[in-house]
Order: structure tokens, then C-alpha cells, then sequence
């Protein structure tokens, strides 16, 4: 019997029916588990299908001229379920006729359905009764059979049927394109991590991005979403390279990075690269700031244009919506701003923007000057409006 089921899910099948050929050795019996292919296949969108084919085979579960090919559990309402040897049918009128035992005649709620080996004719009989028909070795024949039909249920389970097909846990992803999905995501619903979804009731950017790349609904990252996660990717290659100890989360974002494919599993963790990105940006770049006090620049209502670059991105919801908070620094003289956009013009962190904006107030945030912005027209970029490098 053949079946077909996904890479990742070979090792438990192959230890959970490693444990059902032990028993069968102990009643002198023999089958086994083989793989005998592996097909590996990639979407467009970057999901991974790794598949391998396994085989059940080995001795058959007959003596005396019988063989055992099925197990009927007979439940309430009528219903039968079936648990067959594999490679092994059920005659169909076993499954509407009476329970009844066809050696003794007796009420019995489970029968063995036996085939005669000469004639292909099959009888029921109950458990009670299978040394009188098979002789004495019957009992270890059934046992046999019996683990024929777990293994069958097991490699069956690991398959899966049709409804679990589209589970995310049954594929890897390429890297480079599932961040990109992270960041379109980040780019149209901000970021939610999955201990912020439990709260908030918002779904995970993690799942959102994997939903797109099943083309649950179409989204295709551009190329500032491309090029954001690329930027993202080489960052984290490159932190075993700085002179310092690296947390584990540090460690566990560079381990991640260096791979092409990902587990499903481990998608929570590659998503928030790109926060982490973002994070390590920002510190860059008050690092180069250090020197350079901030002070306020303009009068208040006054309306002036300025060339900004943005440290940071926040999202603060409000009973109508959500408001994006962007913090901004002047990159020649250190002077900070911020701007309360009640819709994202999608600024990206580390990038240098013309804006045309009027002056609110002269405020402070933690000790440090702040000039505070409303009504930002982002003007023409210029050639110094890309992210920043770290």
C-alpha cells in the first residue's frame, strides 16, 4: 500500500509504525515502512511542496486456508466504521447486514471479516470465535492484522484528507519572498505580532503574509517590500560580525537567515526580522546623533518645508481608525520632529523626505526638543531619499 505525505511528517510516521513492526515480531511476523520517492515542487509565490512516497509491505495476515482483512466496529444509528488491512476491500452488504457473528450466529458489536483463501468467499465472525475457525495460531494472526490496520491508520493520518490539503504546516517557504509578503502586509495593516494578535484580536502579520502567499486574497509585494526584505536578510546575516555578544533572539534571527527555505514554525520568528531590522535602524542612526543636540526649528502655524529623515514608526489606535506617529530627525543638525498622520503615507524607516509641512507646537519627548508637524506633504524625492544602511 502506497501512500503519499508530507517530508516533514516521515520521521514521526516512521517511529510511531517502527513500534508496531516490534510487535509483530514478537508474534513471528513481518512487514515494514519504506520510502520510495521524494518529489519536491515550488509555487510562484515561494511555497514549498516536499512530499516523499511511502510503501507498507510484508507478510499477509492468513493461516488455515483464511485470511483477515478487516476489523467492523458497529455503532449506534447503523453506522459501521471500517478498518481494513491494507490493500484489503469489504464486501459491501457486510456494512448493512446485522451484526451477527456467522460461526456461533451471536450479537456481536465488532467482527473480523475473514476471506477464504480458495473459494474468495468472506465470513464474519466475532473475536470470541476466531481460534475455533482459524485454530490456535488465529489469535496471533489477528494481533498481526490488527497492527496492519494501526499502521494503515497511521500513514493515513500523516497523508491527510482532503480538508487539511491547505494546512500551512505541511509546506516550507522560501525566505526571501515570504518576508517580502511581511513587509506588503506591514505596509497595508501595520505590524501585529502573534502575543499582540491574543490581546488585540487583529491577525498576526505572520499569518496575513502566508494567507497571500496561498493566494487567500491577491497581494504581490512591490519592489520597496522586495528590497525591504532583502535589507532585512543581510542585516541579520551579518550580526555575528559585530563586536559584541548577540542576544539569543539576535542569535536565533541570525541562524534563520542563513537559510533559504523555512518551516512553518518558524515563520513568527522570521517575520519579526523585519521589525527587528527596523529596531537596529533606528539605533543606528541616533548613535550618529549623539553629538548633535536637538533644538526646535520654526514658528508655530508657521508653514516651511524641510528635509526629514525617519526614525521611527508607531500605530495608535482610536475608536475611528488608527493614527500613524512618525518620528523624524533633521540629518544635518540633529533637530527632531514628529508628525501624527492620520493617513500613512507609508514612509519607510532610514529614508530622507522632502516635506512640506506647518509647525503645530514646540514640545519635548523624554528631555529632547521636539518641533511637532501637521498637514506633511511629502514633495519629489530626491536621490537621498533611500533607506539607510547599517
Amino acid at each position: 500500500m502506497h501512500y503519499i505525505i508530507c517530508h516533514a511528517a516521515l520521521p514521526a510516521l516512521e517511529a510511531k509504525v517502527g513500534a508496531l513492526i516490534q510487535q509483530a515480531v514478537a508474534v513471528n511476523r513481518l512487514f515494514s515502512l519504506l520510502a520510495v520517492k521524494r518529489t519536491t515542487s515550488e509555487s510562484t509565490q515561494g511555497v514549498i511542496t516536499d512530499q516523499v512516497t511511502v510503501e507498507l509491505k510484508g507478510d499477509r495476515p492468513e493461516v488455515n486456508g483464511w485470511a483477515v482483512i478487516a476489523a467492523l466496529q458497529f455503532e449506534a444509528r447503523g453506522q459501521v466504521q471500517v478498518n481494513a488491512v491494507p490493500d484489503c476491500g469489504v464486501p459491501e452488504r457486510f456494512l448493512r447486514s446485522t451484526p451477527a457473528c456467522g460461526h456461533c450466529v451471536a450479537y456481536a458489536s465488532e467482527l473480523l471479516v475473514l476471506r477464504n483463501l480458495h473459494t474468495g468467499a468472506c465470513l464474519p465472525i466475532s473475536r470470541s470465535c476466531v481460534a475455533a475457525v482459524l485454530g490456535a495460531t488465529g489469535p496471533a494472526i489477528v494481533q498481526y492484522a490488527d497492527l496492519l490496520i494501526a499502521a494503515d491508520a497511521a500513514a493515513r493520518k500523516a497523508q491527510g484528507y482532503e480538508i487539511d490539503v491547505f494546512s500551512a504546516e505541511r509546506y516550507a517557504y522560501r525566505l526571501d519572498k515570504y518576508l517580502a509578503q511581511v513587509a506588503c502586509q506591514i505596509a497595508l495593516h501595520g505590524w501585529c505580532s502573534r502575543k499582540q494578535a491574543e490581546t488585540t484580536g487583529k491577525p498576526p502579520t505572520s499569518e496575513l503574509a502566508l494567507d497571500a502567499l496561498f493566494a487567500v486574497y491577491d497581494v504581490t509585494p512591490d519592489a520597496v517590500s522586495t528590497g525591504t526584505a532583502q535589507a532585512a536578510i543581510m542585516w541579520a546575516r551579518q550580526l555575528a560580525q559585530e563586536d559584541r555578544d548577540l542576544s539569543d533572539y539576535e542569535r536565533r534571527l541570525h541562524e534563520i537567515a542563513q537559510q533559504d527555505t523555512i518551516t512553518y514554525g518558524e515563520t513568527g520568528l522570521a517575520a519579526s526580522l523585519l521589525q527587528a531590522h527596523q529596531s537596529a535602524a533606528q539605533r543606528a542612526i541616533e548613535r550618529q546623533l549623539t553629538d548633535r543636540p536637538s533644538r526646535h526649528f520654526g514658528q508655530v502655524s508657521e508653514r516651511l518645508t524641510v528635509t526629514l529623515l525617519v526614525l521611527n514608526r508607531t500605530e495608535i489606535p482610536k475608536p475611528d481608525g488608527v493614527t500613524v506617529l512618525y518620528k523624524f530627525v533633521d540629518p544635518a543638525n540633529g533637530n527632531r520632529a514628529a508628525w501624527f498622520a492620520s493617513v500613512d503615507p507609508q514612509l519607510e524607516i532610514g529614508a530622507t523626505y522632502h516635506l512640506k509641512a506647518t509647525v503645530i507646537r514646540h514640545s519635548e519627548f523624554r528631555g529632547v526638543a521636539e518641533t511637532i508637524l501637521n498637514r506633511c506633504k511629502v514633495l519629489a524625492p530626491s536621490v537621498a531619499q533611500m533607506p539607510l544602511s547599517i
